[in-house]
């Protein structure tokens, strides 16, 4: 089912010239963005790029009323509820604060194709003006990325212990060859430079010892049963990525 077709016909009467739009300061001008605030009230970030839509979680009216009162965008209307489930079911919505972003109308399907399904982080700790709309990138910090590593193959440079002009070396890398990349695997492409949060963690339950001045390099692929390969390269350049992804070695397992 189309995203356009998810809510009911009064809330479809009540947009002007877009989809989703209910607020009248949108004048009827075509809207190119759409993106759909899932919350029960408003987390805070500055976001002027795109027609927001904020799709209520309140329990009652008084407290949509309240928090819609501070907003400057638009809303599903609290009495659509079913407008609100229907929505929030077929993005697949499991948590709120959430933030996604719809595309322009596609002409041969009708409806709006989705950019991004977790822009929250990249708001809250990214270039939120030069990263928009927010299309997913295949690399990215290990400890900033929205994507789930337990669903897809990664590449992962280790180089906590660097210093800031070999850190930043190690991303020009692996954003060029992630980007050069023409292998239909998905393969990701990650730096982790801080010996916390997740880079800690999938140091750890890989057993790849204390944090080194030698960088580290990591193929992963949690869906192959836990599989992941070590790279013996230490200088990291896009040649020596290029090299570990067509001969990665000794399979390892979780």
């Amino acid at each position: 089912m189309r995203c356009v077709d998810l809510l009911g016909v009064s809330c479809q009467l009540r947009c002007v010239g877009a989809f989703l739009v209910v607020l009248p300061s949108c004048g009827g001008t075509p809207v190119h963005r759409i993106s759909l605030v899932f919350s029960s009230n408003l987390f805070p970030f500055a976001f002027a790029l795109s027609q927001l839509l904020f799709v209520s979680s309140d329990h009652d009216q008084p407290g949509f009323d309240q928090y819609f009162s501070e907003m400057s965008f638009c809303a599903i209307p609290f009495e659509e509820r079913e407008a609100k489930a229907d929505i929030a079911n077929r993005l697949q919505i499991r948590g709120i604060p959430s933030l996604q972003i719809f595309g322009p109308v596609s002409s041969e399907t009708g409806d709006r194709p989705l950019i991004n399904g977790n822009v929250r982080p990249l708001i809250e700790t990214g270039d939120y003006i030069s990263d928009f709309p927010y299309k997913p990138k295949p690399y990215g910090d290990l400890n900033k990325s929205t994507d789930n590593i337990n669903t897809g193959r990664c590449l992962i440079v280790f180089h906590e212990a660097g210093d800031d002009e070999e850190q930043e070396d190690i991303q020009e890398s692996l954003q060029m060859v992630a980007e050069n990349y023409t292998g239909t695997d998905g393969l990701k492409f990650y730096w982790a430079i801080s010996p916390v949060g997740l880079s800690k963690t999938v140091r750890e339950a890989l057993k790849l010892g204390a944090i080194q001045d030698k960088p580290l390099m990591i193929i992963l692929d949690i869906p192959d049963q836990g599989v992941y390969y070590i790279s013996d390269a230490t200088d990291i350049s896009i040649e020596t990525v290029a090299a570990f992804i067509k001969s990665p070695g000794e399979r390892k397992q979780l």
